[in-house]
């Protein structure tokens, strides 16, 4: 009989190769900078840290643009997927105007964080935030939010990057996750959310409510990902490095993997 951690091992790689799986990087999409193009930088994530075994290392390497096609998944492959972002339209909103675009992007940050996680061209050194006055004050905080469509019926792992790399103070974000119908902008005020503190350190491992945020969400068919990043502590402004998708294998796929897996280890051992 096989071993059930063999078994495991079999779910495991099974449903990695069948889920979709998207990474997004924000920053100065288009130049080299923020551009990983080495395994090292291509691999140095949060998902990639918990799934060493996960080959896919393909990122669309984004800016404050909306991309309404040519988002491609981890492996490479093109997909349905469109980026529309935006921001709230004054101090304090819950609704992003999908038609105001973010207005800093990458040139202004990683100064201050540029060694481990975030060394060379890590997918989390740079950023793009919703407005580029004066930060960490009462009257500026702006949230900055992004729609994303195409994404198929299920249920999504979402890890959010999102940090001012250019100041070590000690700076807390809130990620708002939740679902529209239609296109167009949204109000997050009633969204599931999490916060996230980070200390003037916490950049020598990737660590979940440390330096990212894993959240997971359900999506019907034909619906919209809505995500909103609003600064409250520290930091005013929303900033966003970096998103990765994982869409989570239904428990129907995982028992046909698993079959299939035990199937194939039968047929080796005979």
């Amino acid at each position: 009989m096989k071993p059930p951690s063999v078994f495991l091992v079999c779910l495991l790689l099974l449903n990695q190769a069948s889920a979709a799986v998207y990474f997004l990087n924000f920053g100065n999409g288009g130049d080299p900078l923020n551009v990983p193009t080495t395994v090292q930088d291509q691999t140095n994530s949060p998902y990639h840290t918990e799934n060493p075994s996960f080959a896919g290392t393909v990122w669309n390497n984004l800016t404050t643009a909306d991309v309404g096609s040519g988002i491609v998944d981890a492996a490479g492959a093109s997909s349905s997927l469109g980026i529309n972002l935006g921001v709230a339209p004054s101090t304090g909103s819950t609704s992003i105007n999908l038609a105001a675009q973010p207005g800093g992007h990458s040139a202004v940050t990683g100064t201050a964080f540029s060694s481990n996680i975030y060394a060379n061209n890590s997918v989390g050194r740079y950023a793009i935030f919703s407005n580029s006055t004066a930060n960490n004050a009462t009257t500026n905080r702006i949230a900055l939010g992004l729609q994303i469509s195409g994404l198929a019926a299920g249920t999504y792992d979402i890890y959010t990057l999102t940090r001012n790399t250019n100041t070590s103070s000690a700076q807390t974000f809130q990620v708002h996750l939740g679902t529209s119908a239609s296109a167009g902008n949204f109000d997050f005020s009633g969204y599931s959310s999490e916060s996230i503190s980070m200390s003037t350190g916490a950049n020598t491992a990737w660590v979940d409510n440390t330096n990212y945020l894993k959240q997971t969400i359900t999506i019907a068919d034909g619906e919209f990902l809505n995500i909103a990043v609003d600064g409250t502590s520290g930091q005013t402004r929303g900033f966003l490095n970096a998103i990765q998708i994982v869409q989570v294998p239904e428990p129907s796929s995982l028992l046909t993997a698993g079959m299939a897996g035990s199937f194939a280890f039968r047929r080796r051992r005979r």
